[in-house]
């Protein structure tokens, strides 16, 4: 993995946090199959007891990094139903699927996927600036 997703475990609270503050936490294919896996391993793992997923910086997530969107034009559709379903969709299977209870923190920002990655949660902690 790399810094953009961070994982850490308190006790029995998993804690997942997008770390692209420069961004905004904006989400690329890479950040969010990091996701994933955290999320995939967080609901594998008998030690967890619950889930929260949070952002760093002054936002949840400001959704798909737009660099990363500026390129779909030019993609083939196979790689465009790729992309959308084997990574932007599995964080939202993952969350669905993990059977202990899941919290997104939203300590600002929740746009577009970052919208959806905050719905898809089962509790959601709005900070003092949710937007």
């Amino acid at each position: 993995m790399t810094d953009s997703v961070l994982v850490a475990q308190e006790d029995r609270v998993r804690t997942i946090t997008l770390n692209r503050p420069e961004s905004l936490n904006a989400l690329t294919v890479l950040s969010m199959g990091e996701l994933a896996l955290a999320l995939e391993a967080a609901g594998a793992d008998p030690t967890v007891r619950a889930v929260i997923v949070t952002g760093t910086g002054s936002a949840f997530s400001a959704g798909g990094d737009l660099a990363f969107l500026q390129e779909i034009p030019t993609m083939a559709p196979a790689r465009v139903k790729e992309v959308v379903y084997g990574t932007f969709q599995r964080v939202t299977r993952a969350l669905r699927g993990i059977d202990k209870p899941v919290i997104a923190a939203v300590n600002g920002a929740a746009v577009g996927a970052g919208c959806e990655i905050a719905v898809a949660a089962d509790f959601r902690r709005l900070g003092v600036r949710p937007e």
